[in-house]
């Protein structure tokens, strides 16, 4: 059934779109990440993490508002109209099922493959007031079920998620990959896992994206010679997203495997990128923590970093925020919290909190100078005050979150004044948070 979107953004942003029900497609990939033991790009065996789960999400008929619906202890809203912000509860978190709308030029029959986000993460659009993330997806020509192909924003207060851009790769988890007609003319990236290295440019409202897995389109009875020397290209790449084009450009500068060719020293898996916006740069670092480098927009060249000091912790399966007032990049690593100062290329620790079972991600809200990180359940939300140093405890409803490994992404909506969730098993959460 069609949904009617009636919002000036997308009005102005996406012309001739086409609004279905969100809808989650089954998908048979096994537990592992780009596999326990996978080959890598160049041949090599490196370890995956976490796993992935589906659901299958819907819209009501209702008109606007919030329905609210309670099932195990979880406040859902289901809503085909914006949400109704000022109506949900205070610090509870409350499930929502958003539509799905196709901006012009995606297939009709493109469909959410939820799992695929997995090895991923959301980055915040603060130009529209949008969490963008690197989805799944999938149609007839369009036949990927392991890795995420897709730029995809949800618009929290109206309740809706957007499939901007899919790649121009054909493939699946056993069958390879290969290239689709409009490649040539549309160069997009490769499907992956992205891990935390996607991120936001605000000064310039587009996308960066580097490395990442897929060795599994190397292989299979239908990979093609073209497709992979497309892949060995990629993984040499800096991938731009510009919004306002709707396209990929990808950067001849090459990326940090200038420095470190080696997949040895700097793993394809698990790197992080974050834009600082008051020096208009992207700073990276790898997997281990203790491989730095920046990219001046300016000039768009990379530049190696020396670091000062060695990470509390590996950032291997690690998540970040930004802290603006701070400037500095935080990372949560299961229950251990720390930051990256790029003004002196030292790292810093932050004091643990108690009582988190799972969970994996960390948010900043800058309307309060607070940091919130999630646990496996709604109850172990967590507050960090950064100038007193301490945290405190939110049990923020009854909800269980999905997902294997309880691998959740979450950002804070400036906009709506809440903190919105995206799990590994496709649902959506927000929270109306008030210290």
């Amino acid at each position: 059934m069609l949904a009617c979107i009636s919002s000036p953004k997308h009005a102005l942003t996406l012309p001739l779109i086409l609004a279905v029900a969100l809808s989650a497609v089954g998908c048979a990939a096994g537990s592992g990440g780009d596999g326990a033991s996978s080959a890598s790009n160049d041949g090599s065996s490196q370890s995956g993490s976490g796993g992935g789960g589906t659901t299958n999400n819907g819209t009501s008929n209702n008109s606007g508002g919030n329905d609210q619906a309670s099932s195990d202890s979880t406040i859902v809203v289901e809503s085909s109209g914006p949400l109704a912000v000022d109506q949900l509860p205070i610090n509870e978190w409350v499930q929502v099922k958003p539509g799905l709308v196709l901006a012009a030029g995606v297939p009709s029959d493109t469909e959410i493959v939820p799992h695929a986000v997995n090895y991923g993460n959301s980055t915040y659009r603060s130009a529209t007031g949008e969490v963008v993330f690197y989805e799944g997806a999938q149609n007839s020509s369009l036949r990927e079920d392991y890795y995420a192909d897709a730029v995809a924003s949800w618009d929290v207060g109206n309740n809706v998620v957007t499939i901007n851009k899919l790649t121009n790769w054909g493939g699946s988890l056993y069958s390879g990959g290969w290239l689709l007609p409009d490649f040539q003319s549309d160069v997009t990236p490769a499907p992956r896992h992205v891990y935390d290295a996607f991120a936001y440019v605000s000064n310039r409202d587009e996308l960066m994206l580097i490395l990442g897995a897929n060795s599994k389109l190397r292989t299979g009875t239908n990979v093609t010679s073209a497709a992979k020397t497309a892949l060995d290209t990629d993984q040499h790449s800096t991938w731009i997203y510009q919004f306002g084009a709707n396209s990929w450009e990808r950067r001849e500068d090459g990326n940090i495997r200038t420095f470190w060719p080696s997949i040895y020293t700097v793993s394809n898996y698990e790197s992080h990128l974050k834009y600082w916006p008051e020096k208009d740069r992207m700073l990276f670092l790898d997997s281990n923590g203790t491989h730095a480098a920046e990219y001046d927009f300016k000039s768009k060249s990379w530049e190696q970093i020396t670091l000062q000091s060695s990470p509390p912790d590996s950032l291997y399966g690690a998540l970040s925020t930004w802290d603006s007032k701070r400037q500095r990049w935080v990372f949560r690593n299961g229950s251990t919290f720390f930051y990256y100062d790029p003004q002196t290329h030292t790292y810093g620790t932050l004091p643990s909190p108690t009582g988190l079972s799972g969970g994996s991600d960390v948010t900043y809200i800058n309307d309060s100078d607070e940091y919130l990180a999630i646990g496996a359940t709604a109850a172990e939300t967590r507050i960090f005050n950064p100038n007193t140093g301490t945290w405190k405890s939110l049990n923020a409803g009854g909800a269980t979150f999905s997902g294997v490994n309880n691998d959740q992404y979450i950002e804070y909506d400036s906009e709506t004044g809440l903190v919105a969730m995206l799990t590994q098993g496709g649902d959506y959460y927000v929270l109306r948070y008030q210290p």
